[in-house]
């Protein structure tokens, strides 16, 4: 008698199973695109952007201040992303998105005009030092490591190093 007790017990469970997965409607298939949100924890903020946050955000931030990908502490906000922010932007911190947005444009902005000074100066500097000297004379020898002569017209001493 246990027997078929037992047996008709595996046959009703059995059953059961069967008429609960056929009355489930198939789950709709899962679509990356749609489906799947990525979400911040909570209490996590990519702003503000100051000294000691690490995010993604900050890593955007080092980019456009031409901090390479290689640089040691990637992804971190410390000394030197702070130095360059502060040179590139003259603040310490990006407080919100928006600041954000304007602060990188800010930023290509003045880095494209300290390029295009460096290449005037260092132009300048080269045209400078490719003129020839005219009455350049040397009236001594190198008495402890100092040269003076006359260049135009002017006495001039110079010190090796």
């Amino acid at each position: 008698m246990l027997v078929v007790g037992g047996l008709g017990y595996l046959a009703y469970d059995f059953w059961k199973k069967k008429q609960k997965d056929e009355e489930a409607p198939p789950a709709p298939p899962v679509t990356p695109e749609k489906d799947v949100k990525v979400v911040a924890p909570i209490g996590k903020s990519d702003f503000p952007l100051k000294k000691g946050v690490r995010n993604e955000t900050v890593k955007e931030l080092q980019l456009a201040l031409g901090i390479p990908e290689t640089t040691f502490g990637f992804g971190y906000f410390g000394n030197q992303t702070l130095s360059k922010l502060k040179l590139y932007y003259g603040k310490e911190s990006i407080a919100n998105a928006n600041e954000f947005k304007f602060a990188k444009v800010r930023i290509a902005k003045a880095i494209d005009i300290m390029n295009k000074t460096q290449k005037t100066l260092l132009d300048k500097a080269l045209e400078f030092n490719t003129r020839p000297a005219i009455g350049t004379q040397i009236t001594s020898g190198t008495q402890f490591g100092v040269q003076r002569g006359n260049v135009g017209g002017n006495e001039v001493s110079m010190r090796n190093f």
